[in-house]
């Protein structure tokens, strides 16, 4: 397991530009991602503010791995690890609160 840096952590968005993921490709270790996932760099990648992110996101990371397929349109959406198209990430799943 290799240990990521700040130039392997990619933030997607939804389509309203809302935190949707912040993770690293790959499986690395949760505790060195999560040190990566900063609140500063998610509001400057997505625009939200710092206060929205706490407020409408899960915030502070929970870091795990999860699976990410590529669906038809370009997009990505998460999937079961039994997905032929999955794709091994480690990172933050950004929830809506309320």
């Amino acid at each position: 397991m290799t240990k990521p840096n700040q130039n392997d952590l990619i933030v997607f968005t939804d389509e309203d530009g809302a935190p949707w993921a912040a993770f690293v490709w790959g499986e690395a270790d949760p505790t060195a991602v999560a040190d990566l996932i900063d609140l500063d760099v998610i509001a400057e990648e997505t625009g939200y503010e710092p206060e929205d992110i706490i407020a409408e996101c899960s915030w502070p990371p929970r870091v795990q791995t999860y699976h990410l397929r590529l669906n038809e349109d370009e997009t990505y959406s998460f999937c079961d690890a039994s997905d032929p198209e999955a794709q091994i990430i480690t990172g933050h799943r950004f929830y809506p609160q309320g």
